[in-house]
């Protein structure tokens, strides 16, 4: 269920963003083993940019991903 919202609650961002705003770039950080957020950033069409090691993430440092989705991209859907 809470897959579902978050899918639905990003799908809903990315188009305002892309359609309501000038905005040309999405990027999101997720942290190295947080496998849901990856697969649902994946579904809305993001694409894995690189990993950063020992980058600060808030407070800390870890590990992280780098998705990154450019308008490019949602238009072609």
């Amino acid at each position: 269920m809470y897959k579902f919202i978050m899918y639905e609650g990003l799908r809903a961002v990315v188009s305002f963003c892309f359609e309501k705003t000038e905005l040309r770039r999405l990027w999101a950080r997720v942290a190295d083993g947080n496998t849901a957020s990856c697969k649902i950033l994946e579904k809305c069409g993001f694409k894995e940019e690189g990993l950063v090691r020992q980058g600060k993430m808030m407070h800390a440092y870890c590990n992280y991903y780098m998705y990154g989705y450019i308008k490019d991209d949602y238009s072609a859907i």
